[in-house]
């Protein structure tokens, strides 16, 4: 597919009156104020090969391919807020190591490097029509793989240990990696703030809407490493909590609270400064998230991760929103309780907004109580309406909803048909688009070939079916008065 015929699918714009294979565009009830929240997808930056070969290749939004074209596009069209997957993490913004300055370390970040991927993906986002925003994930996280980059003439931070677990390597000290930390959760504030400044100035609106200070920190249950006091227990592989420094009678480092203060506080400080040549005003703040998976369904998990965000208000910190990942089975989303859940965060004085949203689709097993892929394809269109619903029905305290990957094979989950759009395929509905490929809405048509063998890493010739109506009950939600 030509250039000119991804600009006649797509539109040259999201305010292009027509694009057609699409019935309507899901960000325009948010650009037009039917909403008060925006309309958002989790993205990739660079397409290539998949990690997950079962989704072959994954779309990229930066890069140049026609295939990377069309999703750009489906992007642009359809969201006005993105959040990089991945590139936002520690290991993709600290990757220069540390230096130690005025005897205490620094982190070496590429924040302030115009080819970097917060620099990046702001300029991506202002050169879109219709204040496209961006979404940061997440300044501080605790698996293995999101670690900090340290290069090879420098000691590591952490050496690996039992299992996969991460002990402070013997070159540093405690209060050594508590003053990395504190000095790279500053370095994302200013570089945000000074980002904001930016777009603010030459396109009139902040680029960067909210940060996930956090994620994932709360143990599911109370196995994990219980702080005394605090009224949760963080995950038990914590690698920030087993190596920082540990108040007296405490089993770990009680960080939760130090990044939240130490980013409102330098949001404060910065006020009236110059950043990067800019001046700062309280219009480049950002909000200030917490996010966690399994919130849509379990009301003692909540319970716990309300006990952390008071813990975080306590010690001078501030959390703004709370963050639902909603990764959900299709047939399985317990709407009262999600509700249930979403209305202890208001009252407890948080925004909040659904970050993560994907229903996977599961083949059906020989056990013949598993829902067949027709039952759960319906399914998975009602729950789609249904969370978008949330939103709406808390609509005043509601920053966003979004999915967790925009297409199928941009998706983290392998082979689970888990987003609103398929994956790259040809179109088989009738109209302008039949026949041809590209990634379409899902409005219950038969999709060829929508599944992979795992075993031959191949399309299955025979896993061709109709896919749920996602897509359409998205926009019957968002139409709604």
């Amino acid at each position: 597919m030509g250039v000119a015929a991804i600009a006649m699918i797509f539109g040259s714009s999201p305010e292009a009156p027509a694009q057609s294979g699409f019935p309507d565009s899901l960000r325009k009830y948010s650009d037009n104020h039917h909403v008060p929240f925006r309309i958002g997808t989790a993205v990739t930056l660079q397409g290539g090969p998949s990690l997950y070969p079962v989704n072959g290749y994954l779309p990229g939004l930066l890069s140049g391919s026609e295939r990377d074209r069309v999703y750009q596009a489906l992007i642009a069209r359809q969201f006005n807020q993105v959040e990089p997957g991945n590139e936002f993490k520690m290991m993709s913004l600290w990757t220069g190591g540390a230096a130690r300055v005025n005897g205490r370390y620094v982190a070496k970040t590429n924040l302030s490097d115009p080819s970097g991927p917060l620099m990046s993906l702001c300029r991506w986002a202002e050169s879109q029509p219709g204040r496209l925003t961006v979404r940061g994930h997440c300044m501080v996280y605790n698996p293995s793989y999101t670690l900090p980059t340290f290069p090879k003439d420098q000691p590591p931070l952490f050496v690996e240990d039992k299992g996969d677990t991460r002990t402070l390597s013997s070159s540093y000290q405690p209060r050594d990696l508590r003053d990395m930390l504190q000095s790279y959760v500053e370095q994302v504030v200013d570089a945000t703030m000074a980002q904001n400044a930016q777009s603010r100035m030459q396109y009139g609106y902040k680029v960067v809407a909210a940060w996930d200070v956090t994620n994932e920190v709360v143990s599911d249950d109370d196995a994990g490493a219980e702080y005394p006091g605090a009224g949760f227990a963080y995950r038990s592989g914590d690698p920030w909590y087993r190596n920082g420094p540990r108040a007296e009678g405490a089993g770990g480092y009680d960080y939760i609270g130090d990044i939240y203060r130490w980013a409102f506080q330098r949001m404060k400080k910065n006020i009236g400064t110059t950043l990067q040549g800019r001046k700062i005003t309280s219009a480049d703040s950002f909000l200030l998230y917490y996010n966690d998976y399994n919130l849509e369904w379990s009301a003692p998990k909540m319970a716990r991760v309300l006990n952390l965000i008071r813990r975080i208000r306590h010690s001078g910190g501030n959390v703004d929103g709370l963050g639902f990942q909603a990764h959900t089975e299709a047939g399985k989303l317990n709407a009262s309780q999600f509700a249930t859940n979403i209305k202890a965060a208001i009252q407890e004085g948080l925004r909040f907004s659904i970050t993560e949203n994907d229903i996977t689709i599961t083949p059906p097993a020989t056990d013949a109580s598993q829902p067949s892929i027709a039952q759960q394809e319906q399914a998975q269109g009602r729950e789609y309406g249904a969370t978008m619903g949330l939103c709406l029905k808390y609509r005043k305290s509601c920053d966003a909803y979004q999915i967790w990957g925009a297409t199928d094979d941009g998706s983290w989950l392998q082979n689970k048909e888990a987003t609103p759009f398929t994956r790259w395929i040809s179109d088989t509905r009738i109209g302008a688009t039949h026949n041809m490929f590209g990634y379409w809405p899902k409005m219950g048509q038969y999709a060829p070939q929508t599944l992979f063998n795992p075993k031959t890493n191949d399309l299955d010739p025979h896993s061709g079916h109709n896919v749920s109506d996602a897509y359409a009950q998205l926009l019957t939600a968002l139409k709604a008065p």
